[in-house]
């Protein structure tokens, strides 16, 4: 069972972990991978999202509230 990381003071996700966020300013969530987790229940993760327009892959981080970052299911190839 997931710490809830509005009342646990431990991050839902770990560093590294694939997920899915919502992008500040918009409705839409994309693919991204946590960076930096939160120093309290109130604080924002740190997430990096997947951008092809950069040469590592992904944009600088952004800070997304933790309510906006939600785990990700990967299709299994069949």
């Amino acid at each position: 069972m997931r710490a809830n990381p509005e009342t646990d003071s431990h991050a839902l996700f770990h560093k590294g972990a694939i997920v899915m966020a919502l992008y500040p300013q918009t409705t839409c969530f994309y693919k991204a991978i946590v960076n930096q987790l939160p120093g309290s229940p109130t604080e924002d993760y740190e997430v990096l999202f997947e951008d092809s327009n950069y040469p590592d892959g992904f944009a600088p981080p952004l800070n997304v509230s933790q309510r906006y970052v939600i785990d990700i299911k990967e299709r299994k190839e069949t």
